[in-house]
């Protein structure tokens, strides 16, 4: 019984959520869900990071095109900042 109100409850959310998202306007549309990508992808390099796999959770190359990894492990928290920081920066028009 517990599966089937939760499953309705989630039904419901889900239509308001298609509702909402078929009726808003297309700019701010986009505008959250850059700001969900980048914080999706900030969390997901924190995972990574507490999981003990660094590397790819601060490659730059992997957010920025920038081909080097960072050499010293004083720059691993710049270096992870700065590329969670260009992913949350909306884009200048």
């Amino acid at each position: 019984m517990p599966a089937l109100v939760l499953g309705v409850i989630v039904l419901i959310l889900l239509l308001f959520a298609a509702y909402s998202f078929s009726k808003a306007d297309p700019k701010n549309v986009v505008r959250v869900l850059q700001y969900i990508g980048g914080g999706a992808a900030l969390l997901f390099a924190v995972f990574l990071l507490v999981r003990g796999a660094i590397v790819p959770a601060v490659s730059r190359r992997f957010c920025t095109g920038v081909d080097r990894a960072p050499q010293h492990s004083a720059n691993l928290i710049a270096d992870t900042a700065s590329a969670a920081a260009s992913l949350l920066v909306r884009p200048a028009h």
